[in-house]
């Protein structure tokens, strides 16, 4: 798969999203003047990634989740870069496309019986709408602590489906 032999880009990307967090939370060392043009390199190789796995001749599910997850990223560090509430928005629904194929691709399995489950999807959304609404409340003297709990409920929540999408991913590169 083209995408995972291409972890230097995939690198950039990962530093990109964690710097721009570093800079939403003032950490030290961390500015947007070095950090937007870094955002622009990660988002070029992104977009390359996209493009390669797009020209294989038939896309896995681990394909297609890494382009669904790799457009929601490029779409939160436009969001970053431009300052823009639309394109955060697409980013939150590009990160909920995710669970859609994956509850899709379920249901086409073999022990999936042709139903859609959406329960996932929904607690996604459920976490989505409760992280967005905890953002726009803020205190500016609070921002920090809630940026360091966000991250780290988002690691928490997602890391059932982390750990099936790396069965995946290993599955699709050995």
């Amino acid at each position: 798969m083209a995408i995972f032999s291409q972890s230097c880009r995939a690198a950039a990307v990962h530093d990109g999203l964690v710097g721009a967090w570093r800079v939403l939370r003032a950490r030290p060392g961390a500015t947007a003047a070095e950090l937007i043009p870094r955002l622009e390199d990660a988002i070029r190789g992104a977009e390359l990634d996209v493009q390669a796995i797009h020209a294989e001749d038939a896309p896995d599910i681990a394909g297609s989740l890494a382009v669904e997850a790799i457009s929601a990223g490029v779409l939160a560090m436009r969001a970053y870069i431009e300052k823009t509430r639309s394109l955060a928005r697409n980013a939150v629904m590009g990160a909920l496309e995710v669970d859609v194929v994956w509850a899709e691709w379920l249901a086409d399995s073999p022990d999936g019986e042709g139903i859609v489950e959406w329960s996932r999807l929904r607690e996604h959304y459920d976490y989505q709408v409760r992280d967005v609404a905890a953002l726009l409340s803020v205190d500016k003297a609070d921002e920090k602590d809630l940026f360091r709990d966000i991250s780290m409920r988002a690691e928490r929540e997602s890391m059932p489906v982390l750990v099936r999408m790396r069965e995946l991913v290993s599955n699709a590169t050995s």
